[in-house]
């Protein structure tokens, strides 16, 4: 089983791709819909710990409604 970052942050849905872009000085993340483009982990504890790094040093994650939430994939 591996694992993949699905999040909802200010509305806007889509798979972490591992990618990150800077803007202002300020660190965001890169999205996507397609789930063959997502970053893929191999246990829920990397996911897990990659979620938790993403909420700590990105400017995407910083209102209560934002959301990550860890899938499953096949």
């Amino acid at each position: 089983m591996k694992y993949a970052l699905w999040f909802e942050p200010y509305g806007i849905r889509g798979y972490y791709t591992g990618k990150t872009y800077i803007v202002a000085g300020e660190k965001y993340v890169c999205s996507t819909n397609y789930k063959n483009e997502a970053k893929l982990y191999t246990s829920r504890k990397r996911a897990e710990n990659a979620a938790e790094n993403l909420i700590d040093t990105t400017m995407c994650f910083t209102h209560p409604q934002d959301k990550i939430k860890i899938i499953e994939i096949e």
